[in-house]
């Protein structure tokens, strides 16, 4: 049961602490402008009787849904972040596996040269289109590898986002208060690091299941067809 429970608790974590990141850098810059229950009228005056009303764990309980919302509205994405990173997801070693991978598909054709345009073209297939169906088929196949992959990239995307809008925070701060909170960017920066290491982890996983033939891609199985059909069509020609 608790392993059932934790893939949930893990991508609740990540908007979850963005919103209170967020919420509490918008409080530093603007709080001192939020008027307060006496100065409340009309419909903010509202919210805050209905708040007194509600009593505190309610009201609590309320604002983290609020926090939790605004956090999923904001945090990154695993494609954003890539934007960060300035390249893929994916090491250098684990990329050229992948290519490795990919030329297998065109055994048949390699003979009359080395297709190293097409090589190239299902390597990036594979990693920006067919991951996604990757990893259902570990959801299927490979329960264990895909919870090991999942718990990976959400620790990378919660260590990256955190690393952002802390950022937004130091930023806040020093400008609010003192310069020396510009100091924690540094932290933030570390953390951004950590985290894209953390995500690029995630893919190997996906790589090495498919270079080890744990599972297997489409587009590699389309272009595979294609080898097996040239070399009997070439069997054709020779009879």
């Amino acid at each position: 049961m608790l392993t059932s429970l934790l893939p949930g608790f893990r991508h609740l974590r990540t908007p979850f602490a963005v919103g209170a990141l967020f919420t509490f850098t918008f409080w530093i810059w603007r709080g001192a402008s939020i008027p307060t229950h006496n100065e409340m009228h009309g419909f903010p005056g509202r919210l805050y009787s209905l708040a007194e009303l509600a009593g505190r764990p309610i009201t609590t309980a309320v604002l983290a849904f609020v926090v939790y919302v605004i956090g999923d509205i904001l945090k990154l994405s695993t494609d954003q972040l890539s934007i960060l990173n300035k390249s893929p997801h994916l090491s250098l070693v684990n990329y050229f596996d992948l290519r490795r991978f990919a030329r297998s598909a065109f055994e048949k054709r390699a003979p009359h040269g080395e297709p190293s345009g097409l090589v190239d073209s299902l390597t990036r297939k594979i990693f920006e289109d067919g991951f996604s169906e990757i990893r259902m088929r570990l959801i299927v196949s490979h329960l264990d590898l895909y919870l090991e992959h999942d718990r990976t990239e959400s620790e990378g995307e919660f260590r990256a986002n955190v690393a952002v809008f802390s950022a937004l925070l130091w930023i806040t701060l020093a400008f609010k208060w003192s310069p020396l909170f510009a100091v924690g960017l540094l932290a933030s920066a570390m953390l951004l690091v950590n985290g894209l290491r953390t995500l690029t982890d995630a893919n190997k996983i996906i790589v090495q299941a498919l270079i080890s033939g744990v599972v297997t891609s489409r587009y590699y199985e389309e272009e595979k067809q294609r080898d097996q059909a040239s070399e009997d069509e070439a069997g054709r020609d020779n009879t």
